[in-house]
Formats: C-alpha cells, sequence, structure tokens
C-alpha cells in the first residue's frame, strides 16, 4: 500500500482513537442513547457514501466524522461504572438475604464451576420489597445433571451473601474490579450447587421471552446453545465433549487443555473467528449453489446462482456468529465478513497491490505447468 492511500487511513484510525479517548471522559450520567443516536449518524454517511446520488459523501472527512462518532460510542459503552452504585454498597454491609433476580446474560460453563451474571431485581423481607437494580457475577459450583438450562430473562428466588470485587491492585496491572465494572457487574456471590435457586413464574417475564424482542432471541439462541453442549456431554467422552464445546460452541476449556494448546500454537483454533466463520460461509454457499442448479434452473436464467448463494451463507454465518457467543475475535470477523459482502454486492474490485500478487501467483503457475508440459 503506497502513502497515497495509507495517509487517509491513518487519519480516519486517529479519529477514532481520538473519538475512545474523549468518550472515556463522557460522564457517567451523559445519556447512552445520544451517543449510540450520534454513531448511528455516523453510519448513515457512510452507507450514504455508497449511493450516486451522495457520492460527495466519499471522502476521507466524512470517513473522519464517522470513525470519531464510533469511537465516541465505543469509549462511552467502555468507560467504568465507579465507584459501585448505592444500592449495592448496602448489600455488602449485611447478611445474606433473600433477593429476587433475573439472569441477565448467557451461562459461561467451566470445568468445575458455573458462572451466571445475573440482575438483583430487589431484595424480599417478609411483605417489603427493596428494589436493588445491580448486576453481580454468581458461580455456582456444581450443577445438577437433571436442571433445566438457566436463559437470559429467567427469574428466580435465592438467598445470598453479597461480597465486592476484589483485584490485586498491583502497580499498573490489570484492574479487575474495573473491568467487571465496565460489564456493569459490581459485586460477586457464591454457591456450592444450584439447588438454592428457586425458579418462578413472572407472566411480565414470559410475555417478553415468548414475544418476538432482543431477550427473547437472546433467550432462544442460548438455548440452542446450552442444548447443543448437553447432546455433545451425552454422546462424547468428558475430553472431547469440552473439546468441542470450545470448537463449535465458543464455550471455555478447561486449564489442561489450554496448556497443551498454548504449548503447541494452537490456541487460535479455538477462538472462534475467521477461520470458522468462513468455513461456514463456504460451505453454505457450495450448498446453496448446488441446490439452485439442481432445483431452480428456470430461475438460473434471471439471476446468477453465485449472487443468489451469497444471502445464505450471510445469514449462516450472522447465525453462527450469534450461537457461539459473539466474543471479539468473531464480532471482527463477522464486522469483515459483511464488509466482504458489500464489496461483491457493489461489484467492487481489489486494489492494486492485491491484484499484483494475485498476476504474480497466476504468472508462477502458468510457467511451473508450461515447464511440466514436454
Amino acid at each position: 500500500m503506497n502513502s497515497v492511500h495509507a495517509r487517509p487511513l491513518f487519519w480516519v484510525c486517529l479519529a477514532f482513537v481520538a473519538g475512545v479517548v474523549l468518550g472515556r471522559q463522557i460522564p457517567s450520567g451523559f445519556p447512552m442513547h445520544a451517543s449510540t443516536a450520534m454513531a448511528a449518524l455516523g453510519l448513515s454517511f457512510v452507507l450514504l457514501g455508497f449511493l450516486r446520488r451522495f457520492e460527495k459523501l466519499r471522502s476521507p472527512y466524512t470517513g473522519m466524522l464517522s470513525f470519531g462518532l464510533f469511537g465516541l460510542l465505543t469509549g462511552h459503552l467502555a468507560a467504568s461504572a465507579l465507584p459501585a452504585p448505592p444500592a449495592i454498597s448496602n448489600c455488602f454491609q449485611g447478611p445474606s438475604s433473600l433477593y429476587l433476580a433475573e439472569v441477565s446474560a448467557p451461562v459461561t460453563f467451566q470445568a468445575d464451576r458455573t458462572r451466571m451474571q445475573i440482575h438483583l431485581i430487589s431484595t424480599v423481607e417478609l411483605d417489603r420489597t427493596f428494589p436493588v437494580g445491580v448486576d453481580i457475577l454468581l458461580t455456582v459450583g456444581r450443577m445438577r445433571e437433571d436442571s433445566l438450562p438457566w436463559l437470559p430473562g429467567e427469574r428466580f428466588l435465592v438467598r445470598l451473601t453479597v461480597r465486592p470485587l476484589r483485584g490485586f491492585s498491583n502497580p499498573g496491572g490489570f484492574d479487575y474490579v474495573a473491568y467487571q465494572a465496565q460489564r456493569g457487574i459490581h459485586g460477586r456471590a457464591y454457591l456450592p450447587d444450584d439447588r438454592p435457586l428457586l425458579r418462578i413464574r413472572d407472566p411480565s417475564a414470559e410475555s417478553v421471552l415468548g414475544g418476538f424482542s432482543p431477550a427473547s432471541v437472546t433467550a432462544t439462541l442460548d438455548g440452542f446453545r446450552q442444548g447443543a453442549r448437553l447432546w455433545l456431554k451425552e454422546n462424547l467422552s468428558a475430553d472431547s465433549a469440552d473439546f468441542y464445546g470450545a470448537l463449535l460452541l465458543g464455550y471455555p476449556l478447561p486449564s489442561q487443555w489450554n496448556d497443551h494448546l498454548n504449548r503447541t500454537g494452537l490456541s487460535h483454533l479455538v477462538s472462534i473467528s475467521g477461520l470458522h466463520l468462513g468455513l461456514v460461509g463456504i460451505g453454505v454457499f457450495w450448498l446453496a449453489c448446488r441446490a439452485l442448479r439442481w432445483g431452480a434452473t428456470g430461475l438460473l436464467q434471471r439471476l446468477s446462482d453465485q449472487e443468489m448463494a451469497r444471502w445464505p451463507a450471510l445469514l449462516a454465518v450472522l447465525f453462527y456468529a450469534l450461537v457461539s457467543g459473539l466474543a471479539i475475535p468473531t464480532w471482527r470477523s463477522l464486522v469483515m465478513f459483511g464488509l466482504f459482502t458489500l464489496a461483491l454486492l457493489r461489484f467492487r474490485l481489489p486494489d492494486a497491490l492485491s491484484q499484483g500478487l494475485r498476476a504474480a501467483a497466476a504468472l508462477r503457475c502458468r510457467h511451473h505447468f508450461a515447464l511440466q508440459v514436454p
């Protein structure tokens, strides 16, 4: 890439970094929907630039403005909500209490414990309730084999002793408390098993989970993910189930598996990213092309099978990314796959450097095969 093309990219990246730094300085009372609206405005500038009528928006200044707004939203989302809210601070001072809680994120299964991010709705005392409204990290030592899956949005009663989060406080080290605060978690609790968790039936929560909403979609996807993990546990050995659960579903591996993979340099295989999404996309794309050529020959007289097969491939990649837990590498690969599909739809050609490398490889192959022919 020459300096002419690298210079606008540098300023766009610099604008994104500046937006992140500015977003982390935003006061905690600043509404999140305002940052989201500004980022949506920047995205609209980028999308309008693809239209012929708004070609003037295709400029480095528009890219700098858009990525600056994206960085502002990113920094605002990553800002640590510290100190902890007063409602959870009051829970730290008292003994164990009975809480009405809700699962607020997909459950994470590990080798010897289960992690649940739960939202403490209120404390329950005789005929009175006191609102809390804070997320904590609940660690369960052992889940019963016959227990139903815990899905986001499910409510339950549980008696817990809530403790503040603790870090090592090493100078210049990783700030565990601030990291959890970025995720909205301000406390922790522990249970030896899941027997104290008492599910309750809440009509309002059931209506949300039963309809079409982000909560219902998240619960459905996590239910499918946990069902796939249970099928692996029932049909494979313990080690194989753990490995395929990480390779296909994004669950964490036991520590002994991580040690082996780190020593052999294969840790990237269990990080669901471009390799996994690419294999899913290519596989569905190939199957869709074959299906169209076999069962829709009349439709192929008007449209190309490759153009139509892109959409099932994109949907399959999106579904697999959602099922796998949407970790940071998965997010990055999903965005790149979407940009690649958008470039194909716009008939965008690769850059000159890629074309030169491809031409050089083709000439090498042609020269090699020419030498093989007597």
